[in-house]
């Protein structure tokens, strides 16, 4: 998992981004992804980015998490804004 400055040049705007969070299957009802956002996000909030964006397929998990939808593309993939912890 990374905090980048653009992951979509079409959006560079939109930034900095959440990129490569993956947590593999037989880990995922462990809270690992969870505690990784969360690490993020206060990583994100004390160099003083007040907010962070992703891609993805799958924007309930983070939709449970705080985040809030700003794009739905046609193909189901979404962009996603989380606020970070300051």
């Amino acid at each position: 998992m990374n905090l980048i400055e653009i992951d979509d040049e079409r959006r560079a705007h939109l930034r900095p981004w959440l990129a490569a969070l993956l947590v593999l299957p037989p880990y995922r009802p462990q809270g690992i992804g969870s505690l990784l956002i969360r690490s993020l996000q206060e990583q994100a909030g004390r160099i003083g980015e007040r907010q962070m964006y992703l891609g993805t397929d799958n924007p309930d998990f983070y939709i449970r998490r705080g985040a809030t939808v700003v794009e739905r593309l046609d193909s189901g993939f979404c962009i996603l804004r989380l606020a970070t912890h300051v």
